[in-house]
């Protein structure tokens, strides 16, 4: 949609959905193993093979609308576990003396080895630790390479544009402060449930192995991973073909040969990616402040210039452009030193 240099933004795109899909499946990976250690028998392939098979006909859906059941699913999982989240936080469980302090977790059951947990720091402390979690944060954004899917199947069958786009518009905002909200109770409650022991990574495999109620959190984050999966693999295949097919409507014959070859690459990619937290936070570093701060700022740049006077907004202003260049200078210099902090942190 941007016109010259197109392909930049799409290969970046595909490389940023293409690393956010290796950190879904290393997830993926953790909770099979968590959740079924015994049928696998602790076999790294067999769990990967499942996860693959699993999420290969979700993956094949000719658009989005076929996953309207799946999604509300997972849309389901994600209440629970929040809810169940700020419940645990509540009730001490897990502090010294709790009932379910110090017992074996999630992630001895799924035989995934311990970290370190990070030092404690104050509430206004800055280090690398930050920029690694700030890089984190930037992969929130892959939520808007699906809005054209999203528009597409909302508005299908529409008869008054005004009041869909209306609509759209209202569930847009009703979501993402929903989503705002349930990140804050996960990361606050999360945060505070385990400040004795310090969070060694992934949350929800720090519960107990014995608390039924994390049994079945952990099954239904499984469940909305396994739901949301698709969603982000449908946007990354349509870009991949139309990269690597170059056609602007291929066959779907030739998206489903695509996917199947995108799923085989993700699931390889997955097998050298032990740590999810750490592909999230180079993803994040590395592609997200590329795709959302410096390639804007640059195409923004010149597309104003080669519009001159007839640029929307107007002609190109000196402050304007001032702040478009800090803009990607920022993009650039938290790339670097974003993915140099998730190095190190690893």
């Amino acid at each position: 949609s941007v016109g010259h240099g197109k392909l930049a933004v799409d290969m970046a795109t595909l490389c940023m959905g293409f690393l956010s899909l290796t950190q879904f499946t290393t997830t993926l990976n953790d909770l099979f193993g968590a959740q079924f250690g015994r049928v696998f028998g602790g076999s790294e392939l067999k769990r990967r093979l499942a996860v693959a098979i699993t999420v290969l006909p979700l993956c094949l859906a000719r658009d989005l609308s076929a996953l309207k059941h799946t999604s509300m699913l997972g849309f389901a999982a994600v209440i629970y576990s929040a809810g169940f989240v700020a419940v645990r936080c509540i009730d001490g469980s897990y502090h010294p003396g709790g009932k379910f302090y110090g017992l074996p977790t999630g992630a001895d059951l799924a035989g995934i080895a311990k970290v370190s947990p990070a030092p404690p720091i104050g509430a206004w402390a800055f280090g690398w630790g930050s920029l690694s979690y700030v890089g984190s944060l930037n992969t929130a954004y892959n939520n808007h390479l699906n809005v054209p899917a999203y528009w597409r199947t909302f508005a299908k069958g529409s008869v008054d544009r005004l009041a869909t786009r209306r609509g759209f518009k209202l569930l847009t905002y009703l979501s993402f402060g929903f989503a705002a909200l349930v990140y804050m109770i996960v990361l606050t409650c999360g945060t505070f449930t385990f400040r004795d022991v310090g969070l060694q990574g992934l949350l929800l495999l720090q519960y107990a192995a014995a608390d039924p109620g994390a049994q079945i959190m952990r099954f239904a984050t499984l469940l909305s991973v396994l739901t949301c999966f698709p969603l982000f693999f449908q946007n990354l295949r349509d870009i991949a073909a139309s990269v690597f097919l170059r056609k602007a409507k291929p066959e779907p014959n030739e998206k489903s040969a695509v996917a199947m070859v995108l799923l085989a690459l993700i699931s390889t990619a997955s097998v050298f990616a032990q740590d999810a937290a750490q592909i999230l936070a180079i993803n994040g570093s590395l592609m997200g402040n590329l795709v959302i701060f410096t390639l804007p700022a640059i195409y923004s740049i010149a597309a104003r210039r080669r519009a001159g006077d007839n640029a929307i907004g107007g002609p190109l202003k000196q402050h304007t452009m001032a702040a478009l260049i800090a803009l990607a200078l920022y993009g650039a210099v938290s790339s670097v030193l974003g993915t140099k902090a998730a190095l190190k942190n690893s």
